[in-house]
């Protein structure tokens, strides 16, 4: 599946959620912060970034067990992750693009 496509489903499927929602049903997205993107893994996340070439965005979150959100804009997708779970993606980093070592290492 090409970036492009992939983005496209994601975009039909938000909407899909949006009409859900709109008749009572649950959101699919479990964003805290109301972007509407789509929770996925970390690891997951980081392997979408290096397939399509896509930045990763690290933030801080509010989640007291959670306190990092990793993040695809492009895709509309992100992930949480303890301090802990960063470091073993930073164990993995032979498999990563270098802009998202560098978030990861700055993270940590």
């Amino acid at each position: 599946m090409t970036l492009e496509e992939l983005k496209e489903k994601i975009d039909q499927f938000l909407q899909l959620n949006k009409e859900l929602q709109e008749i009572g049903m649950y959101d699919v997205t479990h964003d805290g912060k109301g972007k509407g993107f789509l929770q996925a893994d970390a690891l997951q996340l980081v392997e979408l970034s290096k397939k399509y070439n896509t930045p990763l965005e690290i933030t801080e979150s509010r989640r007291e067990r959670y306190p990092l959100e990793i993040s695809i804009p492009e895709l509309k997708m992100y992930a949480i992750s303890s301090n802990e779970g960063l470091k073993e993606l930073e164990g993995m980093s032979a498999c990563m693009r270098t802009d998202t070592v560098q978030a990861i290492k700055s993270k940590n």
